[in-house]
């Protein structure tokens, strides 16, 4: 069975995306801030064109969420995830601040 993985930020803007397609997690420099990447299914499998989402969280945290993120991806028995959900309040991970934005890179 597939895994979904939802966001929503707080301006509404909001995707689900397969676990098939998650590309990577990586924390940026000043360690408030956890980047996802999925790849573009609109865009083939050629690598180019992802969707970028970027989680606001608690200072060096990150790697507690991508392990929290990790275990409900290979244990969880839900196939729909709520990663982080703006709007109503709903945080896999109580050190995410917020579903700061969702991008489509091309």
């Amino acid at each position: 069975m597939d895994k979904w993985l939802y966001f929503h930020t707080a301006t509404a803007d909001s995707i689900c995306l397969p676990v098939r397609d998650l590309v990577g997690m990586e924390m940026d420099g000043a360690g408030d801030a956890l980047d996802i990447r999925f790849k573009n299914a609109n865009t083939g499998d050629d690598g180019v064109g992802e969707y970028e989402i970027v989680l606001t969280v608690t200072d060096n945290t990150g790697r507690t969420i991508m392990n929290t993120i990790a275990n409900e991806i290979r244990s969880g028995k839900n196939p729909f995830v709520v990663i982080a959900d703006d709007v109503n309040a709903v945080m896999i991970d109580s050190n995410i601040v917020s579903c700061g934005s969702i991008t489509a890179i091309s």
